[in-house]
């Protein structure tokens, strides 16, 4: 990768995302269950948010806000030209599953990546 192209600010994603708003991964979670995939239509690192960096994931129609342990994940795949091909290419997909975090005793929402054909 040259200089130029690892470091100009260039639109990664082919996806409008003008019109989307923000869709809690409760809400998600609550209205579709765990067997939903949803597409991966971009990837982004929210660098303003209140308590540190997220991630960002669009569908198809909305925003997401990813959990935050998964920074280290995203900036992967925004540093990878490949897995970028694959989220623009409609190969990329995700699900949403709940789990206990028992430090809080709280219910927490996580994200797996799936392939899709």
């Amino acid at each position: 990768m040259s200089f130029a192209s690892r470091f100009n600010k260039t639109r990664k994603f082919d996806v409008d995302t003008s019109t989307f708003t923000y869709a809690s991964i409760s809400d998600l979670y609550n209205q579709n269950g765990e067997k939903k995939v949803y597409p991966l239509t971009a990837i982004f690192i929210n660098t303003k948010g209140k308590f540190n960096d997220n991630p960002v994931l669009a569908t198809d129609t909305v925003f997401v806000n990813a959990p935050s342990h998964m920074v280290d994940t995203a900036k992967e795949i925004l540093a990878d030209d490949e897995a970028i091909k694959a989220i623009n290419n409609g190969k990329v997909g995700f699900t949403i599953y709940v789990y206990e975090n028992t430090k809080y005793e709280k219910e927490c929402y996580g994200i797996n990546f799936v392939d899709v054909d």
